[in-house]
């Protein structure tokens, strides 16, 4: 199956859009990502990585749900089968593992969301 095209350029922004008001943004909205002028600066540069890590992991995550909502049903198949690959046997004490699968399905559903909204 072939990937649908992205329409016009307004879904593209849509997209981008929505994709920037998911979860765990800091309460990003339509006039963009929530300061809070309270909170305190990273001082170390352990600290300063940390925090650069997080931003990477985030820009990571939400360029995998885009690619994910204009992939083929073939390739969200094999994100799928990602998951069952991870998940741990019954009775296996893998926490990590398990918060890790998890939270692939919740960015597999999240794809699937944009797919149906923006996408058709």
């Amino acid at each position: 199956m072939a990937t649908p095209p992205i329409r016009a350029p307004e879904d593209s922004a849509q997209l981008v859009r929505a994709l920037s008001r998911w979860d765990n943004e800091g309460g990003a909205g339509d006039d963009g990502p929530q300061v809070d002028t309270a909170i305190d600066l990273p001082t170390t540069a352990l600290e300063r990585e940390v925090v650069a890590l997080r931003i990477r992991v985030i820009a990571l995550e939400n360029i995998a749900v885009a690619l994910l909502a204009a992939g083929s049903a073939g390739q969200q198949q094999v994100a799928q089968g990602m998951v069952r690959e991870l998940a741990p046997e019954a009775g296996a004490q893998q926490p990590i593992t398990a918060h890790a699968a998890a939270h692939m399905c919740d960015l597999i559903d999240h794809a699937s969301s944009i797919r149906a909204q923006h996408l058709g």
